[in-house]
């Protein structure tokens, strides 16, 4: 009796360091947000979305919790209606600022997180695990990405001959005590 007294202690204590050191009640958890084009505006050839992590219950539930962004990715669905290639490029930007109209205006006050990315003629997919590879300024996206909100611009070097049929963007993030 008095083994199985000391074994219950002991499992006790651990598991109340466990609690204290956080190991129990952090966790990780994924927010999506998925945009259909149409929910897309468009203004002189740019694309822009007010993405909003709070729309997402698991990031509503942690929100005053996180701790750290872990990971940030993003899935697009482009069709190039061209003949030939073209480049595709995305800004991000604090919500706070103003809805930027002109490319002149985004290029200016926003931060570039894909440069370049070739899209060939027709319908193209780039994987979140492709996003991984190609994203730049992770530091300001992940940032941006705690705060719960920023402005999202797409563009394309062939303006009006293509078309951002939906995005995705998965935000991995670590919530605890």
């Amino acid at each position: 009796m008095r083994l199985i007294k000391e074994k219950l202690a002991a499992m006790s204590l651990l598991g109340i360091l466990l609690l204290l050191t956080g190991c129990l009640v952090s966790g990780t958890f994924v927010v999506t947000i998925f945009i259909n084009g149409e929910d897309f505006s468009t203004f002189t050839g740019l694309y822009h979305y007010a993405v909003d992590l709070s729309t997402d219950s698991d990031w509503e539930d942690h929100k005053d919790k996180i701790k750290d962004v872990d990971v940030i990715g993003v899935e697009l669905w482009i069709t190039n209606n061209a003949s030939a290639a073209t480049t595709f490029n995305v800004w991000i930007d604090d919500i706070g600022e103003p809805e930027w109209m002109s490319l002149g205006e985004v290029d200016a006050n926003a931060t570039p997180i894909l440069e370049d990315v070739v899209i060939a003629v027709g319908p193209n997919h780039i994987t979140y695990a492709e996003s991984l590879g190609l994203i730049q300024n992770v530091t300001t996206l992940k940032t941006l990405a705690e705060s719960g909100q920023f402005h999202f611009y797409g563009h394309s070097s062939l303006l009006a001959e293509y078309t951002l049929d939906s995005a995705r963007v998965v935000v991995t993030v670590s919530a605890g005590i």
